[in-house]
């Protein structure tokens, strides 16, 4: 025990069952340095009790011990009375259940008879282990207590270094401890236990052990080794001989083993960056590492075992909730402390009797008066110099507010609840304020990327919006429809700024190429989307609510020049045309998370993993295979939803059918603005609310509701307690209502267009639901809000200036470039946005690639400025991407190396073809090998879009006119049906399928889908501009359909045909110039003088 406590060094030891009572004083054992205080139990002579030994530092007080009765009951009672007395006194217990006693010999087993208790003022600054085995069958109990307000340090548990390892000495140890062994004369067994001894002694010989963190991975560098290795020669020499020679040397291998190391740590970290962060499970220690650079880092852990109140790793969520209720317990309550309150209370006492300045004569502004003649006279009151005659101030220095608790100090400029408020409500110094807390993010998002690596722009994207984005627009519904334009600008330049780190173009890059490549919108644009979002989020309130009230409120305007959130999202509501929409209610009572939900059922798939580019055949057949192992004698309810484009006139339709056979149709309006998700939903909600009026006719059936959108079933899937639409709730409370009953219900997935009867008719039902009338359907808020967001950001895609990137986008957002070469991606982003700083004519103007006949210019036409390439033009983004036969890969590489290039992949990269939907990238490819005259690539590309989706009506219209123009006007037309199909209300695939009958030789076919083409409908659609123009084209001027049908045939060779169409439109329009002239083409060729007309 002596050899013990002093190679540990304790304050305090406590031992029991300690067998040290002595038959005499003069046999008590001492312990030199301690102060034995013994507490032995009543009549047990000669053993047990306990020694308390306690450090001569220490000043230590004995307790009384109880009387003998109740010592007697804690000896008996032990596990109650020490309860009972912990909880009277205040003591808490400190073991955490580890046995503390190891049994010997046949009672050997593990238990835990000790306890360790300490009062709750000191508890929570201790922390209990148990200790190494010291030879008695009761195993030590260490208590550490923390004095300096800090936690104990903890040591690591040692690790073999094995990278500091001597292998060749551990081999020579290894053969010659093998060498010693005799196999004859020996088992396996005792040559395995051997051979494991031999491996261990020389381990532990030659492999050195630490308990040090895991070194840096730029730390084993190999250049960084050498560079201290030659820095610990040169620092050795200097100590043996400190002459001029070997001082000058030590200095320059220490700057050296410097730069190495910082070059190391640049790379290993952009290594890390590229590599680890590029994951796509990295985006949250992405967003970590950020805020640990903005210094935000919170300390709690979800999920994850934290520090409890005494020190302890706590992991359970009882045991974390048991240490918040002890912490949060020492502050709930107010604390006494008498000195601090005596005081307190005298100077409570001094202010109370402290005189007033009327000296109690009660005269002047003392004077009694009732409250409305106080209001009268601050109503008549006039300000005047502050401080007055009477040394009163008039105008308080101090003006504060309280708002939820917090003080609001007056000032110039009033911060509240995070928003800055000027006296004109331009808010220039929150927007100012804004930028200043913007720019050290973007700082530190640049750091995370390069030219040549770092994120990729998946990841940029996101932290982009999230991390920068969310600085920008906080509380931004209320505060920036008020912004003047000037601040306005300022947060433009910080989301430019954002945009070149997620793209890597240069500051030259006009703004909207530069925001649109980044996939960014301008602040501008949503400006109008929060105000709208917000004016949507309060009409969706309850009837009272106050920012419902707020929202209808008209007030006069303060200022001429500010506009207040809702004038500025009615506004945007008018641009988006969803002003007189009706605006659903939101949810406000959930239901309840404990209602038994299990009778309903959800299958999202159908089996086996079946891919959307099978065949239909194939697909239907594994449905049907699938759907027939459910109940026979079920009502079986087939229910689908349709929306053009996606996004406007929703139509919900759906086929029940009973177990008699008898069946019911349900045709209902979806929405004007309705995603087809919503229209599944409100299909499913129609044909329940039908079940359930047709209750007495199904007795205790089973439901199978099918439908084919797996985003509607998966949001149902979630469980009734976790919908938070009004939609989904209602849904959920409907087949709570069905199964009511003890009826099981099963929601089905099943593929879509596939050739399934019952999906087929819904589908057709639902199309016909979509042309009813949608004035009274109300929408809900995230459907007005993304109507809205589609307008603003197609105005603004309509207000680019004339450029390049115009020229070769359109108004279409470029798709993101999805690279895995961090280079490659910023070259494309840079050609696309028409500013590359590769360019030779760019690297020219600047100055960096001089000539020595002009060593810097901004002409074009220099031959400075020629491409290296082809030498054919000035390399300029045009040149590269759309006049260089080289391609646009060969200028890519940046080496100067001439490599061979596939023109397909350039213009598919250059495009920006490159996505997450294969379809929609290949369709883009499509188009552009098409008008570069690559008829049969393009096809491939058509072709290869419709294998991962075939519902695109887009890609099937394009694929018609591309069959047109090669003259497979059967194809063609097949093509065009498709479109037709998918999208019912598309003229322009009418009216060139009106155009391919005519060229067949089908004229009243031709004639009767002309006249269909002129009745559509347009309410709803995305162009309505270009719909009616088209149905102009069908109704009002066939003068000029008949003349390019004449037309065709003319080119065809087929003269008599062309001459009977000439005259077709003659007659439909007499005045037609164009048929006059193609006719008299016709006449000129077919007769040797021509008829003057």
């Amino acid at each position: 025990m002596h050899e013990h406590l002093n190679r540990l060094d304790y304050d305090i030891c406590v031992i029991t069952e300690t067998w040290l009572r002595p038959a005499t004083a003069s046999r008590l054992v001492t312990f030199p340095g301690y102060t034995l205080h013994r507490a032995d139990r009543p009549g047990d002579a000669g053993y047990g009790g306990v020694a308390i030994l306690v450090k001569g530092s220490y000043t230590a007080s004995v307790i009384p011990q109880p009387a003998s009765d109740c010592a007697k009951a804690l000896y008996t009672r032990v596990g109650d009375s020490i309860y009972e007395w912990t909880a009277r006194h205040d003591w808490q217990v400190l073991n955490s259940g580890t046995p503390t006693r190891a049994g010997y010999g046949e009672d050997a087993r593990l238990s835990a008879p000790d306890v360790t208790l300490a009062h709750s003022d000191l508890a929570r600054r201790c922390t209990w282990e148990v200790g190494t085995d010291l030879g008695s069958d009761h195993l030590p109990q260490l208590v550490a207590v923390t004095t300096s307000g800090h936690r104990p340090r903890r040591i690591r548990k040692t690790r073999w270094a094995f990278h500091k390892a001597d292998w060749t000495a551990f081999t020579a140890r290894c053969e010659e401890t093998m060498a010693e062994l005799t196999l004859g004369e020996t088992s396996v067994e005792r040559l395995a236990a051997r051979f494991n001894d031999a491996i261990i002694e020389a381990s532990v010989r030659c492999v050195p052990r630490g308990a040090r963190a895991d070194p840096k991975p730029w730390a084993l560098d190999p250049e960084l080794v050498r560079a201290v290795e030659e820095r610990k020669a040169a620092r050795a020499a200097v100590q043996e001989d400190p002459s001029p020679e070997n001082q000058t040397r030590w200095k320059e291998k220490k700057r050296h083993a410097a730069d190495v190391e910082a070059d190391a740590r640049r790379r290993a970290f952009q290594d890390f960056a590229s590599t680890e962060l590029n994951r796509r499970a990295a985006l949250g220690r992405v967003t970590k590492i950020l805020r640990k650079m903005e210094g935000a880092v919170t300390d709690t852990c979800p999920g994850q075992a934290i520090n409890g109140d005494r020190g302890q790793l706590v992991a359970e969520d009882r045991a974390k909730a048991e240490a918040f209720v002890r912490t949060y317990a020492n502050v709930s309550s107010h604390t006494r402390h008498r000195r601090r309150d005596r005081s307190v209370k005298a100077d409570l006492r001094v202010v109370k009797t402290r005189p007033c300045s009327c000296a109690g004569q009660r005269d002047g502004a003392c004077q009694p008066f009732s409250r409305q003649e106080m209001r009268t006279q601050l109503s008549k009151l006039k300000m005047k110099k502050a401080p007055g005659a009477d040394d009163h101030y008039v105008d308080a220095r101090d003006l504060y507010i309280h708002v939820d608790g917090a003080r609001v100090d007056a000032g110039r400029h009033l911060h509240l609840l995070g928003v800055t408020l000027d006296r004109q409500l331009h808010m220039g110094e929150h927007c100012a304020r804004v930028r200043k807390k913007t720019k050290p993010r973007i700082a530190q998002l640049r750091k995370m990327t390069g030219r040549s690596w770092g994120l990729r722009e998946p990841q940029l994207r996101v932290v982009a919006n999230g991390y920068i984005r969310g600085a920008l627009e906080y509380a931004a519904a209320a505060w920036l429809p008020a912004a003047s334009e000037s601040h306005v600008e300022l947060l433009e330049i910080e989301m430019r700024a954002a945009a070149r780190v997620i793209t890597g173009c240069p500051v030259s890059t006009p703004r909207d190429p530069l925001l649109a490549e980044a996939g960014l919108v301008p602040v501008r644009a949503r400006r109008d989307l929060l105000a709208a979002r917000l004016s949507c989020l309060a009409a969706s309130q309850r009837s009272g609510d106050p920012l419902r009230a707020v929202a209808e409120a008209t007030a006069p305007r303060r200022l001429r020049t500010t506009t207040g959130w809702r004038d500025t999202g009615a506004r945007a509501l008018v641009s988006a045309g969803v002003r007189d929409v009706p605006v659903e209610e939101r949810l406000h009572v959930t239901i309840p998370p404990w209602i038994d939900d299990t009778r309903v059922q959800f299958r999202l798939d159908i089996g086996n993993h079946i891919s959307r580019t099978a065949p239909p055949d194939v697909r239907r057949e594994r449905a049907e295979e699938h759907l027939a192992t459910l109940p026979d004698d079920a009502v079986w309810v087939w229910s689908d939803g349709s929306a053009e484009g996606g996004v406007s006139a929703g139509g919900s339709g759906a086929l029940i059918i009973l177990p008699s056979g008898e069946e019911h149709e349900l045709r209902a309006p979806a929405g004007r603005i309705c995603s087809s998700t919503r229209a599944e939903l409100v299909a499913i909600r129609g044909a329940l609310e039908m079940l359930l009026r047709l209750e007495g006719g199904l007795a205790e059936s089973p439901v199978i509701v099918c439908a084919d959108s797996q985003a509607a079933l998966a949001t149902l899937a979630s469980g009734a307690g976790s919908q938070a639409t009004a939609l989904g709730a209602a849904v959920w409370r409907l087949l709570l209502a069905l199964t009511d009953g003890g009826r099981r219900v099963f929601m089905q997935w099943i593929p879509a267009h596939c050739g399934i009867p019952g999906n087929e008719r819904a589908d057709v039902l639902a199309k016909e639901a979509s042309s009813l009338s949608q004035d009274a359907v109300p929408t809900d808020v995230r459907s007005m809000v993304k109507a809205v967001g589609r307008s603003a950001t197609k105005a603004w895609r309509r207000s680019w200036p004339d450029s390049f990137f115009k020229t070769i986008m359109g108004d279409r957002m470029p798709m993101p470039v999805l690279l895995e070469s961090r280079d490659e991606a910023v070259n494309v982003h840079q050609l696309r946005a028409g500013h590359w700083s590769r360019s030779q004519s760019y690297l020219h103007r600047i100055g960096r690639r001089p000539e020595r006949d002009c060593p810097q210019c901004s002409d074009l036409a220099c031959p400075a400025a020629r491409c290296l390439v082809c030498r054919e033009g000035p390399d300029t983004p045009e040149h590269v991407l759309l006049s260089s036969s080289a391609g646009g890969s060969v200028h890519c590489t940046g080496d100067g190396r001439r490599r061979a290039a596939d023109r397909v992949q350039t213009m598919g990269r250059s495009g920006g073809l490159v996505t997450r939907r294969q379809e929609s990238a290949y369709g883009n490819l499509a188009n552009i090998l098409s008008s570069n005259g690559m008829k049969e690539e393009a096809e491939r590309a058509y072709k290869m879009a419709l294998s991962y989706r075939s519902n695109m009506a887009d890609v099937h219209y394009n694929l018609g006119i591309l069959y047109q123009e090669q003259k497979l006007y059967d194809k063609a037309l097949q093509s065009y049906d498709k479109a037709i199909q998918y999208r019912p209300r598309m003229a322009m695939a009418h009216l060139n399928k009106g155009l391919a009958l005519g060229l067949s030789g089908q004229k009243e076919a031709a004639a009767a889908v002309y006249r269909h083409c002129s009745t559509l409908d347009g309410a709803g659609l995305k162009d309505p501009r270009t719909h009616e123009a088209t149905k102009i084209s069908a109704l009002v001027q066939p003068g000029s359909l008949y003349n390019m049908l004449g037309e065709a045939f003319f080119k065809l060779g087929n003269l008599s045909e062309a001459e009977s169409w000439y005259q077709a439109a003659l007659r439909a329009k007499p005045d037609h110039v164009p048929a006059h002239l193609t006719y008299g083409k016709l006449l000129a060729k077919v007769v040797s003088v021509p008829e003057r007309f």
